[in-house]
């Protein structure tokens, strides 16, 4: 395992190794809190996002590749894993940021709006068209060309803690090696069900209501991948770890799972209620508690996945099938 790699180690970093903006979008240093970073985590967002793609982690960070190759050698050589979904082809695994900032960023911004008596984003974004929506594009320019953006948007990422979700996005507890054309599929319209919560939630339905039939995979893992992505693929995936309860543990256990259910093994919601069906929170004091939640799970997994824990979770039944 690399020795620079630590649970806050940033992937995007990789990515820009040998480029100029690579001193520019260096984290601060997490064991010296004294240190000064040169640019603000949202500085940071802004760079990423307006890269559109270049500097993704998921396809180009030879860092997380590496990870995934020590840390799930039995499912790296899988055909459904790599991007020519070939038998132990040597193409880059695919990968998925597990949950996503922008979608929660997105309904941070408007729950602002439904609440706060001041000026609202809306308003100083400008022109709000009939069906316009809240997005990376609305918060860019409020932040970078409307006058007051700035310290709203600071202030409302500060009271929610997106700030701290921010410094954790790119950073190995918020990232899985899932098989060709499950990580956009899964996420779904304007990314409403990218939240590794409910993505689980779908399958444990696979793994433990499924009868097999063509019917049942069609309605669940068309479910899962929202009539996208490619249903094969994500059978075989899940098909790998086992059938039945037995499946369903070993997938939790091979993927470093273990904080994101409970002692019945069921999944845990980052926040009450949260459902397929209700996936966006409802007021800003729920989306900070996900938000904190996410992010002790991102922590947790991260310290999982490099060997930093002692505890070993099994299952709560030893003799449970393979079959």
């Amino acid at each position: 395992m690399d020795m620079d790699l630590d649970i806050y180690y940033d992937f995007v970093e990789d990515c820009l190794k040998g480029s100029k903006y690579y001193k520019k979008y260096k984290y601060k240093d997490k064991k010296n809190k004294e240190k000064l970073e040169e640019n603000s985590v949202i500085e940071k967002l802004i760079f990423y996002k307006n890269a559109k793609g270049k500097y993704d982690p998921d396809s180009a960070s030879e860092k997380l590749q590496n990870v995934y190759k020590e840390k799930w050698n039995s499912v790296k050589s899988q055909w459904f894993m790599n991007e020519k979904m070939k038998e132990n082809s040597n193409e880059k695994i695919c990968s998925d940021t597990m949950t996503s900032v922008q979608v929660i960023i997105n309904r941070a911004m408007k729950l602002y709006d439904e609440k706060t008596e001041e000026k609202k984003i809306k308003e100083l974004y400008g022109k709000w068209g009939k069906n316009q929506e809240y997005s990376y594009k609305v918060f860019n320019v409020v932040y970078n060309e409307k006058e007051g953006g700035k310290d709203i948007i600071e202030k409302l990422f500060k009271d929610t803690d997106i700030t701290r979700l921010l410094e954790m996005y790119h950073t190995i507890g918020n990232y899985c090696p899932v098989p060709c054309y499950f990580n956009a599929a899964r996420s779904g319209t304007s990314a409403m069900h990218d939240f590794w919560d409910l993505t689980l939630m779908k399958i444990r339905e696979y793994y433990t209501e499924c009868d097999g039939s063509e019917i049942s995979i069609a309605k669940i893992l068309g479910g899962l991948l929202h009539n996208s992505g490619n249903i094969i693929t994500c059978k075989a995936w899940l098909d790998y770890f086992g059938k039945g309860e037995y499946g369903w543990e070993n997938f939790i256990k091979e993927n470093y799972l273990e904080d994101y259910i409970d002692g019945d093994r069921e999944v845990k919601p980052f926040w009450e209620g949260h459902s397929w069906k209700d996936s966006l929170p409802n007021d800003l004091d729920t989306l900070k508690d996900g938000v904190n939640e996410i992010v002790d799970r991102i922590e947790k997994r991260g310290n999982r996945i490099l060997g930093k824990t002692e505890e070993e979770d099994k299952p709560s039944d030893t003799n449970v099938s393979k079959d």
